[in-house]
């Protein structure tokens, strides 16, 4: 049995209302931040947000970049999350991410989020289509860069 709680993030874009359902299982075991989510005290002091491999991290969704200051002081004057990032700048630099928002070599813009039950949560949007890894300078790693036993 579950319930779904009546929480509702609203983001209202072109006349049109999208809603996202939480839900909640009373006889679930407590989260566990920084294994089945990211902790947010780990992500303020580090900046980074590691879960368990197999762990959902986060979701995101794509959005308008011209709208996203608007969601984002929305979800904030909502009062339903505990963090809610300034708009992110990822870019294709080694470090990942771009102060400026102007720089040519920003690829997403993005904020974040906690959801009702502590699920990272991320409002993105694109700016450059990737054509295979040739399209991006510095590839994200993965399982292959995990340290062997």
């Amino acid at each position: 049995m579950f319930h779904v709680a009546s929480i509702r993030v609203i983001i209202e874009h072109q006349q049109s209302v999208s809603g996202l359902a939480f839900f909640w299982f009373p006889n679930a075991p407590p989260a566990d931040p920084g294994s089945s989510a990211p902790d947010l005290q780990k992500m303020l002091t580090t900046g980074q947000h590691p879960t368990a491999h197999g762990a959902m991290n986060h979701v995101a969704f794509n959005v308008p970049e011209c709208h996203l200051e608007a969601y984002r002081t929305r979800i904030e004057a909502s009062k339903m999350s505990s963090f809610v990032s300034p708009v992110v700048y990822h870019a294709d630099v080694k470090s990942g991410f771009s102060v400026d928002g102007t720089d040519g070599k920003v690829t997403f813009a993005s904020v974040y989020f906690f959801g009702p039950d502590g699920e990272l949560l991320e409002l993105t949007s694109q700016r450059h289509t990737f054509a295979g890894v040739g399209g991006i300078k510095h590839v994200p790693r993965t399982a292959l860069f995990r340290p062997q036993p």
